[in-house]
């Protein structure tokens, strides 16, 4: 089911890219961004009301994490062949896509990695307008809008990345096998958020 997602989602947003930037021609960087808004924020909402309820309770639902992982980092992998990244934002999205098929053999209710990857994902769900900003940021007609947006989405970003780093550094277990693999992913994923974040507070 989650890989299905994940080929149908590709798909998707290779249609994405073909028909908006030959009709409209958008920069690959735009629809990237613009796209990967939407989809955070509608993973966010779902997760939020259909997956983390559970999790508080300690059930994790496979199925459901699998897919909305997959539909996440598919437009990572995507943005890997059509838009221009600088370094860290390349190899962001090549962590993301290794540690979601890593995440694809694992059960989310055993494995701690798994619980980890789980809680990254959703709360780096909760910045899609982050990418919004960064899709819409080339239009001059939406820059009084834009302003405003970056001065809320910055802060958002912040207090997100430090409990996310904080989560992480707190629950991660070196003794568990794969953990030393999985801190170097997420450490690429850390430095570009950095990196993001620096560009947004100058």
């Amino acid at each position: 089911m989650y890989i299905i997602s994940f080929l149908f989602s590709c798909s998707y947003l290779e249609s994405i890219y073909y028909l908006v930037g030959h009709y409209y021609t958008l920069k690959p960087y735009v629809i990237k961004n613009v796209t990967k808004s939407a989809y955070l924020f509608l993973l966010f909402i779902f997760s939020s009301l259909c997956i983390i309820p559970s999790v508080i309770y300690g059930d994790y639902n496979n199925t459901l994490i699998k897919v909305c992982g997959s539909l996440y980092v598919s437009n990572d992998f995507c943005a890997l062949f059509h838009v221009k990244l600088n370094n860290t934002t390349k190899l962001h999205h090549i962590a993301t896509s290794i540690l979601l098929f890593y995440s694809w053999t694992l059960d989310f209710n055993e494995n701690h990695i798994a619980k980890l990857i789980f809680f990254y994902t959703y709360i780096s769900s909760a910045n899609f307008g982050v990418n919004l900003f960064l899709g819409l940021r080339f239009f001059e007609e939406y820059k009084r809008f834009l302003n405003s947006l970056k001065n809320i989405i910055k802060h958002i970003y912040l207090v997100s990345f430090i409990v996310n780093v904080l989560l992480q550094f707190y629950f991660i277990d070196f003794t568990v096998s794969g953990t030393y693999i999985y801190a170097i992913l997420i450490s690429l994923i850390i430095v570009d958020d950095i990196y993001l974040l620096k560009w947004l507070y100058n």
